[in-house]
């Protein structure tokens, strides 16, 4: 058996050519900064005179450029098996502290822009919220559309490779709006009655 190791299909299809739905555990989905950047900018309403006076207090080197959403995957037996499911148990702890960092910025620049710490929680769910839901809509199609397509048969090699990729990132994405419904709703469960999280 050859086994390149714990990688995504997207690599998979990059390096060596090809795809197999074993690997799709291992499917990963990035998340830019510039995609969250803009975001916190709308949900702030922050102009760009006012994120660059934020960017002031942040050292802007130490920002990363893009983050990776990946499910915890146990590590492969000695036989060559996989051991144990794959799960999506939270967002990249980078990613959330990078956000608080700007917020704590944005803070220093004026105080009513961020809320007090409860409620910082509750902007950055919304802002992850909106990312997901922003990236889902870069997609041509519905993870719908592309399990019908796989069940149908008849795609050429490549298109076939592609969708296999592109419906992984789909159910990462998935996974991930999923994981931030679950949060908030237990986040609503610990301080009384909340509206439900939006799907």
């Amino acid at each position: 058996m050859n086994y390149y190791g714990p990688r995504p299909n997207a690599e998979l299809l990059r390096q060596y050519g090809y795809v197999t739905l074993d690997h799709a555990r291992y499917d990963v989905v990035e998340l830019p900064w510039s995609l969250v950047e803009s975001n916190l900018k709308q949900l702030l309403n922050l102009s760009d005179r006012s994120w660059k006076a934020v960017m002031k207090h942040v050292d802007e080197e130490d920002l990363e450029d893009g983050f990776v959403i990946e499910r915890e995957c146990p590590d492969v037996s000695s036989e060559g098996t996989f051991v144990g499911p794959a799960v999506l148990r939270e967002m990249p702890s980078d990613l959330t502290n990078q956000i608080k960092a700007v917020l704590k910025a944005t803070r220093k620049v004026d105080e009513k822009l961020v809320p007090e710490k409860r409620k910082r929680d509750d902007l950055v769910h919304c802002l992850l919220s909106r990312c997901l839901d922003e990236l889902f809509r870069q997609y041509a199609t519905t993870i719908d559309d592309d399990k019908r397509r796989l069940a149908a048969g008849g795609l050429s090699a490549r298109c076939y490779m592609a969708t296999v990729v592109r419906l992984g990132e789909k159910l990462v994405l998935q996974e991930a709006v999923g994981l931030l419904g679950e949060s908030k709703s237990k986040d609503g469960d610990r301080a009384g009655p909340t509206k439900k999280a939006r799907k």
